[in-house]
């Protein structure tokens, strides 16, 4: 009987525990203290401090993931500091809330990237004594780091004022505008003239081939309407455009005409001609080539010709002599003077090279201007 009871009494004892086992109902999740009630997350590139404040639980410690911010726990509030992003990319970390029973949450914070847009491409003005507004887009301040003596920059809220001193010196005024935001740093060019501080006497340098290494140069005067080549033998016209202070040359003009002993008369046409030496614009009447002038202190007003005809960069031009007042294939003779690589200069009086021109460094030039 003993060993009965014994056995009965384990049986009880597992169906019990079996039971006690099975009852899913008696679980409790655990419940994190630290809940948040509300919290400010989004930092301007210009940064700040924004607040996370807790519905519930004791903050004991608050740690930033990056090094650009950091946190302050003071009673249910968490203060968040940002630092000014100095970068255009928008940045996120996270701030960990530690209560004092180790329950921990997360936050997550974005700050945006700087915005700095300055809407200008490059300033032409005349020689009066003017203010030029450009309207500007920034969320962090602008500071001016390169600027001319003769122009002063003040930024304002969404603006930049240029203004520009009365332009006395007889020459173009150029210079770059340096600006800076953040880690952004960019510049405009400004140039300051009109057709009268273009006018004068320059020399034209010019190559006889394309890839010749030397260079040739001739005396030029611009005048009011016209360009006077050799003392005014070949006379190209041109219309002036002041607002890229340009001067507009079109082809298919006559430029000289040459009588000669035995009756014979030459005409000489401009057309332009291609960077390759091999193409030209031929008889055609409508295309422009442009000099745009722009001055340096160590030589004084220069332009290089530019324009395109067809996908052709205009490099130069040829005077093409015809035999008869007929620009057209049937009177071409064959014969031109060609000029590749053209640059115009107005040497500044006191600079080495405005009674030599022979020493201009012409490689250095073509390097620097791309014209190689």
């Amino acid at each position: 009987m003993k060993k009965i009871h014994i056995f009965l009494a384990a049986l009880m004892l597992g169906s019990f525990t079996l039971a006690s086992c099975g009852d899913g109902n008696d679980f409790t999740e655990p419940v994190n203290s630290l809940q948040v009630e509300q919290s400010e997350t989004a930092f301007e590139a210009a940064g700040g401090t924004r607040t996370i404040v807790m519905r519930s639980g004791n903050v004991v410690q608050a740690t930033v993931a990056a090094p650009w911010a950091t946190a302050t726990v003071s009673g249910n509030t968490v203060t968040v500091t940002a630092e000014m992003n100095s970068s255009r990319e928008s940045r996120y970390t996270n701030v960990t809330l530690t209560a004092a029973n180790g329950d921990q949450t997360v936050v997550t914070i974005s700050q945006e990237g700087m915005i700095f847009v300055v809407k200008s491409g490059d300033i032409v003005v005349d020689d009066a004594a003017q203010r030029k507004t450009i309207e500007v887009r920034n969320t962090l301040p602008v500071s001016i780091v390169g600027k001319p003596d003769w122009l002063t920059v003040t930024v304002g809220d969404g603006t930049m004022d240029l203004d520009f001193q009365a332009n006395n010196t007889g020459y173009i005024r150029s210079a770059y505008i340096k600006y800076q935001s953040g880690l952004a740093v960019d510049s405009f060019q400004v140039r300051q003239g009109e057709l009268r501080d273009i006018l004068g006497f320059y020399y034209m340098y010019f190559k006889s081939s394309p890839n010749q290494t030397g260079v040739h140069w001739t005396p030029t005067e611009i005048t009011a309407n016209e360009i006077l080549v050799e003392e005014g033998v070949q006379r190209i016209r041109y219309t002036f455009d002041q607002s890229t202070l340009s001067l507009n040359i079109p082809s298919g003009q006559l430029i000289e005409q040459v009588d000669f002993e035995d009756g014979f008369t030459a005409y000489f046409y401009l057309s332009f001609l291609g960077t390759s030496g091999s193409t030209w614009s031929a008889y055609r009447d409508d295309i422009v080539a442009t000099l745009s002038f722009d001055y340096r202190p160590d030589w004084g007003n220069f332009a290089n010709i530019g324009g395109k005809f067809g996908t052709n960069d205009i490099s130069g031009f040829t005077f093409r002599m015809c035999g008869d007042a007929d620009f057209t294939d049937d009177s071409d003779t064959g014969q031109g003077i060609e000029h590749y690589a053209v640059t115009f200069l107005k040497w500044r009086k006191g600079t080495a090279s405005s009674d030599h021109p022979e020493i201009f460094n012409w490689p250095d030039f073509m390097e620097e201007w791309g014209m190689e």
